[in-house]
């Protein structure tokens, strides 16, 4: 047990050895504070004055052990360990920020000169007179169109989004109606917001059961209203509002024109009464403009 504990003692005596060896040489000058190499430098006088002592490890404290240990050395024969050489602290440098250094290789990099660029001539107008003859002759029902057309329409829908109006212009009311009349209304509103103005479906019966009628039609913002005819007599808070004047074959709710719609199952019966209602509602659309 002694014995190996004295092996592995000697081992790591010689693995530190070696690793100090191997990481400083005796050629290398290690930097030291005066401090620190004043304490060093006593230690190496010390030694080379005094006889070295060997220190004996407890564990290795018998009789057997202490006769078999080596004399020691005499003085003269130590060689005393390298001083450690005081080196000069040198100055610390200025850092230098990265605008700093950015500003220096820019004054490196050398521009190179820019290139003249010349003005080009103007480019020549085409006649399409010819080819405008040419295609009237053949498609007289496609008309040709010379001038760009105005896209102020096109730039006052792109900016309804900053200022969305809690109750579209154009309100279409739904009852219970089942999906597919549901999704139907739901492409009328979004047909009509693409051509004539914003479009949406309010449901009717949580309007009649909040009694909000008065609210929603004084809305300045809505100008007409579509809904299903037969639908209206089911709400009675709504059939206040209703007015009809039979001479002209106008209706309103309150002050707001109504635009009264056939029932929703025959648009889904017969599809011609969706061109029907397409030409009603560019008609109307057309007269207000």
């Amino acid at each position: 047990m002694t014995q190996n504990f004295h092996n592995e003692y000697l081992d790591l005596i010689g693995t530190v050895t070696a690793y100090i060896a191997q990481e400083y040489p005796t050629s290398t000058s290690l930097v030291a504070d005066p401090e620190t190499f004043n304490y060093f430098k006593k230690q190496a006088q010390q030694r080379t004055q005094a006889p070295a002592k060997t220190s004996i490890s407890p564990l290795l404290a018998s009789p057997q052990n202490a006769a078999k240990s080596p004399q020691p050395t005499p003085a003269s024969s130590v060689t005393p360990p390298k001083e450690f050489k005081e080196t000069e602290k040198k100055p610390n440098l200025p850092i230098e920020t990265p605008k700093e250094r950015e500003a220096q290789t820019v004054e490196k990099i050398k521009l190179s000169p820019q290139l003249k660029r010349e003005a080009l001539e103007p480019s020549k107008l085409i006649d399409y007179s010819e080819l405008c003859k040419l295609w009237q002759e053949n498609y007289p029902h496609t008309p040709v169109i010379m001038t760009i057309p105005s896209d102020e329409q096109a730039k006052v829908i792109s900016r309804r989004w900053q200022n969305p109006p809690t109750v579209p212009n154009i309100v279409l009311l739904c009852f219970n109606e089942n999906p597919h009349e549901i999704a139907f209304l739901n492409n009328v509103a979004a047909a009509i917001t693409q051509y004539f103005g914003s479009a949406g479906l309010i449901a009717a019966v949580k309007v009649e059961s909040e009694k909000n009628w008065n609210k929603l039609l004084s809305t300045p913002s809505l100008k007409l209203i579509i809904a299903p005819h037969h639908s209206l007599y089911t709400l009675p808070d709504l059939m206040k509002q209703y007015c009809e004047d039979p001479l002209r074959g106008n209706h309103t709710l309150g002050r707001v024109p109504l635009l009264l719609l056939s029932d929703l199952s025959l648009y889904m019966q017969q599809p011609k009464l969706k061109i029907a209602l397409w030409q009603t509602l560019c008609q109307r659309f057309a007269a207000k403009r």
